[in-house]
């Protein structure tokens, strides 16, 4: 994914976040809500359409420094449990070693724990499934666990060869750029309504604002000028 689409799905988890958190203060039924409803279904097929992008080719590389991506994001929720609930498991630590192997173990270790099996109970069925809302109430995609075991088989069919360009993986690339726009669309519609209605709280129009800004390309660095002779 290029990076200006990475900062668009960045703006739409902070815009969801944002309507999450003040839902409250809008009427049932009227345009913010309906736009958060669609944000949310934004949201879950981008992750869904990132799963069918990840079996795209990739070097070894790539797909290692996603997985490693994947492994900091359930680091950091699993901090944010423990600091409520202190009995929460350290499995979610990421790997000290930088290495194919390191991420190999520790991706297989996190599905063995989250994924559901069908060999599994419907004990361990459940207890899966409470332990996997136990990180979407932090705000994990509810496909988390999907992308993981995405970019898992993504480095396994790059060590066996199988890893090809396939029109699944082109299709996805085109329902992100798709599902981004739309996202565009709705941060637009959202701008009038919640101007409005907090057009009298600074702080809050300031939150949204954060909340609803794309990212700036990064300014180029400048080489140093050569010493003078």
């Amino acid at each position: 994914m290029k990076d200006k689409d990475v900062r668009r799905m960045e703006r739409l988890e902070r815009v969801k976040t944002f309507l999450d958190n003040h839902i409250g203060d809008f009427a049932p039924g009227g345009v913010v809500a309906q736009t958060r409803t669609e944000v949310t279904g934004l949201q879950v097929g981008l992750y869904a359409a990132r799963v069918g992008q990840i079996r795209t080719p990739l070097t070894k590389d790539e797909i290692i420094d996603s997985m490693y991506d994947q492994f900091k994001d359930y680091a950091r929720t699993a901090r944010s449990i423990r600091a409520v609930d202190p009995t929460f498991p350290q499995d979610y630590r990421v790997p000290e070693e930088d290495s194919e192997s390191a991420a190999t173990a520790h991706a297989e270790h996190l599905l063995t724990l989250l994924e559901d099996k069908p060999a599994d109970t419907p004990a361990q069925l459940a207890a899966k499934a409470a332990l996997r809302t136990r990180f979407t109430d932090y705000e994990m995609d509810p496909g988390f666990v999907a992308l993981l075991r995405a970019t898992r088989n993504a480095l396994e069919a790059a060590n066996t060869g199988k890893h090809t360009d396939n029109q699944e993986g082109l299709e996805a690339t085109a329902a992100i750029r798709t599902l981004l726009n739309q996202a565009n669309a709705a941060v637009t519609r959202l701008h009038g309504p919640i101007h409005n209605k907090y057009k009298t709280d600074p702080d809050k129009i300031h939150a949204w604002k954060q909340a609803s800004r794309i990212e700036r390309d990064p300014e180029p660095q400048e080489d140093p000028a050569p010493p003078t002779p």
